[in-house]
């Protein structure tokens, strides 16, 4: 049953990208350019504002509708969001940036500022329950690397996405902990951290062509990947054994498990879907 609406925005182009609710609120996230009021016409009015160009704004309303808070990311380059998750009382958002992003926070002493390698870098922040920065990590290239999809697990943060050339990976020290090296054109990666955002690691896969990752689940000791590839990609082979796919025509999904061991990656499973649309992987039961 149809229960409530919500309209907000701007005198030019927002969108809203990703939200997340449950009993007591939500958090919508989206873009805009230029400025945003909300709670228009109440006691509690307030606005943000872009920082020229096109900002990520991040938001946590009752489920009466009334925003609580809202933060912004943002430079003078794009910004995008591309997905959330709940973290216990927090929540997590990952997307892409340019050039530096400043991270607002409620206490604006909790602000921090990331600067990209070039080109298109990716963002993993946590925001704590009463909208503070608890803390922001980023990963990058000389080219465009971008996170899609965030899965939460009893012990990690996993992100999921593609990237070219080299990604190096950060931590909340800012120290650069791991770089990979792309086979073609773009890979999947698939990357852990730690709930304090502390970088535990990282992997590749990918053939000489396009290949995106575009969702990750991790269900008791198996990993499973959603993507898109062109031509074959490879999995595997940083673990010392490889798997080869070929696509049936054009760019096709695939979904792949990789059976966790104590020793890294097992065994690795594939099958493919010609020209489908899919883009998440959802745990339903076991």
């Amino acid at each position: 049953n149809f229960k409530r609406a919500l309209s907000l925005g701007g005198t030019t182009d927002d969108f809203g990208t990703a939200v997340l609710s449950n009993q007591t609120h939500f958090y919508l996230a989206g873009t805009f350019s230029d400025s945003v009021i909300f709670n228009e016409h109440s006691a509690f009015e307030f606005e943000i504002t872009s920082n020229y160009s096109v900002n990520v704004f991040l938001t946590k309303f009752s489920n009466s509708n009334h925003c609580i808070w809202a933060q912004t990311i943002g430079s003078a380059g794009i910004e995008t969001v591309t997905d959330l998750a709940i973290l216990g009382e927090s929540v997590l958002v990952t997307g892409t940036y340019q050039q530096t992003a400043l991270f607002t926070s409620t206490f604006s002493q909790n602000n921090k500022e990331i600067t990209s390698k070039g080109g298109v870098d990716f963002y993993l922040a946590k925001y704590q329950n009463d909208g503070v920065l608890d803390w922001v990590v980023s990963g990058g290239g000389p080219n465009e690397d971008l996170t899609n999809s965030i899965f939460v697990t009893p012990t990690e943060i996993l992100l999921c996405g593609h990237f070219s050339n080299t990604i190096t990976f950060d931590d909340v020290l800012n120290e650069e902990l791991n770089s990979l090296t792309s086979s073609g054109f773009s890979d999947i990666f698939i990357a852990s951290y730690g709930y304090d955002g502390a970088f535990k690691w990282g992997r590749k896969d990918g053939g000489t062509s396009i290949d995106y990752g575009t969702s990750v689940l991790k269900y008791n000791n198996d990993l499973f990947c959603l993507g898109n590839f062109n031509l074959f990609s490879r999995f595997g082979e940083d673990d010392g054994t490889f798997l080869d796919i070929v696509s049936k025509g054009g760019i096709d999904l695939f979904i792949t498990k990789y059976s966790l061991d104590g020793n890294g990656i097992g065994e690795i499973q594939y099958k493919i879907f010609p020209n489908p649309c899919f883009s998440t992987l959802k745990l339903e039961g076991s």
